[in-house]
This record gives C-alpha cells, sequence and structure tokens, in this order.
C-alpha cells in the first residue's frame, strides 16, 4: 500500500525475515542498527531502547524510543501493538535509557504503564503480501504512540519537539536530518551483536527524485514531505533499519540544537534508500492531550 511499507523493527529469532506491512503487529521479527552510523554516548541523547523478555532469558530490544520528558516517550504505533492489532499490556514491555548496553543484565528497566496509540493508526494484514515493489513514500499511516512510565527517569535526556510554524523553515532541500536508534549496523548481521545507540546524519529532499542517486523514476514526482509525514536518506546515504523503529529523527536549528522532527517508520528492506518518518510537529495536539510540559523548539534558536 502507498501510506505502508516495511516496518523496521528488530530480531528474537535466528531466521533474518524481511519486515512488510503487518509485521508490527508482532515484535519478534527481523534481523537488521542505523546504517553508516557510528556509536554515541547513550546519557547525552533521548534515545532510549524499548526491550520485552525473550523465551531463551533476557530482554533483547526490539524497537527504539526518544523521551518527550521523564516520564513519557514517543515510538512507533508499529512498535506498540500485539498481535491482534491491539495496544501491547504495559507488562510485556520494558525501557532502558542512558546505557550503551541495555540488554545487559546490570541495566535498570523502567516499567510501562500506558500505551496509547494514535487513533487513526491502521494495521492492515493485507500488505504482508506485497512484494519489493511496494512503494515506500511519505503518506498518512499516523504511525505514532505515546507510552507513560511508571516512574520518572532521573537525569533523563528529552527532546525538544520542532515547532509546528517551523515546519518549511526546518525542511529545505537537502536539509540534514539526524537519525538515532537501537537497530542493527546491517541486513546480515551476526546474533549476538550488542544494540548499543548509533547515529548518523543524512538529508531530505523536496522531491524523492531530487538526489540523482535516487532509484526510481517514480520518485520523482513524489513529495519529500506530506502533511503527517516525511522521507529522509536515499542511496549511498546513511539509513535507519531494522529495530531503529520508533527512534527520533532530528532537524537541526540555526544554532546546531537538535529539535525532533519525527519518529522512524518503514523503509525498504535493504535499508539504504531512505525511510519515512511520521512527523512529529503533526500530532502535537493529540500529544500535548496526554503529556504536560513538552518542550518545544524553534529554528531560529
Amino acid at each position: 500500500m502507498k501510506a505502508l511499507g516495511y516496518w523496521r523493527l528488530a530480531l528474537f529469532s535466528f531466521a533474518s525475515i524481511s519486515l512488510m506491512p503487518g509485521c508490527g503487529q508482532s515484535r519478534s521479527t527481523s534481523l537488521v542498527k542505523i546504517v553508516q552510523g557510528y556509536e554515541v554516548d547513550a546519557r547525552k541523547y533521548p534515545a532510549v531502547s524499548l526491550q520485552e523478555q525473550v523465551p531463551e532469558g533476557g530482554y533483547e530490544s526490539f524497537c527504539t524510543g526518544v523521551m518527550l520528558t521523564p516520564d513519557y516517550l514517543l515510538t512507533a504505533a508499529h512498535c506498540s501493538v500485539d498481535d491482534d492489532n491491539h495496544p501491547s499490556h504495559p507488562g510485556s514491555v520494558v525501557v532502558v535509557a542512558q546505557d550503551n548496553d541495555p540488554e545487559s543484565h546490570r541495566a535498570t528497566r523502567h516499567e510501562v504503564v500506558s500505551i496509547k496509540i494514535e487513533p487513526g493508526y491502521v494495521h492492515s494484514a493485507e500488505d504482508e503480501d506485497k512484494d519489493d515493489s511496494v512503494e515506500v513514500e511519505p503518506g498518512d499511516a499516523r504511525d505514532i504512540a505515546i507510552w507513560r512510565l511508571r516512574s520518572p527517569i532521573s537525569g533523563v535526556q528529552t527532546a525538544a519537539i520542532l515547532d509546528a510554524e517551523d515546519l518549511d523553515a526546518a525542511f529545505l532541500d537537502e536539509a540534514p536530518i539526524v537519525i538515532m536508534g537501537y537497530g542493527k549496523h546491517g541486513r546480515r548481521e551476526k546474533r549476538y551483536t550488542k544494540h548499543n545507540l548509533h547515529m548518523a546524519e543524512t538529508k531530505y529532499f523536496e522531491h524523492l527524485g531530487g538526489d540523482p542517486n535516487d532509484f526510481s523514476e517514480h520518485f520523482a514526482r513524489v513529495p519529500g514531505r506530506t502533511q503527517t509525514e516525511f522521507y529522509a536518506g536515499a542511496e549511498g546515504l546513511p539509513d535507519t533499519c531494522n529495530g531503529d523503529s520508533g527512534g527520533p529523527a532530528f532537524v537541526k536549528s540555526r544554532s546546531g540544537r537538535l529539535l525532533l522532527a519525527g519518529v522512524t517508520s518503514r523503509g525498504l528492506p535493504s535499508c539504504d534508500r531512505g525511510g519515512v518518518y511520521t512527523l512529529v510537529p503533526a500530532y502535537l495536539q493529540w500529544i500535548r492531550a496526554q503529556v504536560a510540559d513538552l518542550n518545544i523548539g524553534q529554528i531560529s534558536n
């Protein structure tokens, strides 16, 4: 379907499985972190690891989130639903912050007390049969969710959301987009590889055919941003991948401050040609209804 593509989750089995739309209904999915990224100190950024317990014992990351306040975070809706497409039971998941070895038994795991999915999000099982030609382009998937923690995380970094009035100023052609997540480095990575936090800088293009390395003439007619989503990256540029779903995508203010513009939604399974991000400022009214004391940032600052 045009509004949905390959969800970017993580993997809990030894097999490498391509994530197609609908696979978000089960978090036990695919193998493949920020591609062409580099490790950063998790204590300095608001990205967090979303985990669940696995049959072998212990916990593994399946998605990424971004802290808005010490006790609320944003992530992708497809990271937040169970096999029946209902919000996941809060007791089935935990959050690890400020840790470069989040799956270690020493990591501090924070309990989740509520998970709320954006009301317009609909995940269709029919899309699981789509092949690699599925059009992964910005649409209106509404792939966003809010998690509330039982207790605030002391000293955690929180993100400032890009002011909705600054969207046009932020999304100029070839503007830098900073991506971040706890996924894996590449599609065929060995298991077990530590899910430490990685980041990279890619680009936004006003039209998906704006980059000479773009792989599809069709994309030349597709805008890089809709009212609720945007596309970042292109062939040869860093990209998000499986396990980075729900992680932050930032634009830069004029002073270099990182402002939250998106959360990772989906992309092609090759993880090398860019992907689609939910446009967070488009959901400010919905977020404000549930989260007090949001930090809003402007491009001019």
